[in-house]
């Protein structure tokens, strides 16, 4: 070290005043590096604690969210189930009504038919009597003229 300071001889009172200096220094320098080892294994063991509680706890968060999303998927799974089967039940329920529809117009359809046939043979009927009973009442009539005329015929004879 003297020769880092330019000068190029060594004096034996520099080398005891040295010595007793690096004497002095090297147990506090230990004891520095010690305390700085211990202080930095320290740290390291705390962040490395930390650490693993991160890990343990991001661990559990992802187990959670694990099993968390496999009940999602069932709900979502049976729901989606749930949902065909009434849909499905629902378009049978709509193709029977669409059936019984079909049906009951089918059902008024010949019974408006029937209805007006039997209209129509009422009419008819009805008709054929109105005929029949105006020709009857046309025929009283004549006879009744007939009767009256012979009447005023007797009347006259007296």
């Amino acid at each position: 070290s003297t020769q880092s300071t330019g000068k190029k001889g060594k004096k034996k009172g520099d080398k005891k005043s040295k010595s007793k200096s690096q004497k002095s220094k090297s147990p506090n320098k230990g004891r520095d590096l010690d305390i700085e080892g211990v202080t930095r294994t320290q740290i390291l063991e705390c962040k490395l604690d930390a650490t693993e509680k991160s890990r343990s706890e991001y661990r559990d968060k992802a187990r959670k969210l694990l099993t968390e999303n496999d009940l999602l998927q069932t709900q979502m799974s049976s729901t989606e189930r749930d949902t065909i089967e009434v849909i499905s039940y629902l378009k049978k329920e709509d193709l029977a009504k669409d059936q019984m529809i079909e049906q009951l117009q089918g059902q008024l359809k010949n019974l408006k038919q029937e209805s007006r046939k039997e209209r129509e043979a009422l009419i008819e009927d009805f008709t054929y009597q109105i005929n029949i009973l105006e020709k009857n009442l046309a025929e009283k009539k004549k006879e009744a003229q007939q009767m009256q005329d012979e009447l005023m015929q007797i009347k006259e004879f007296r």
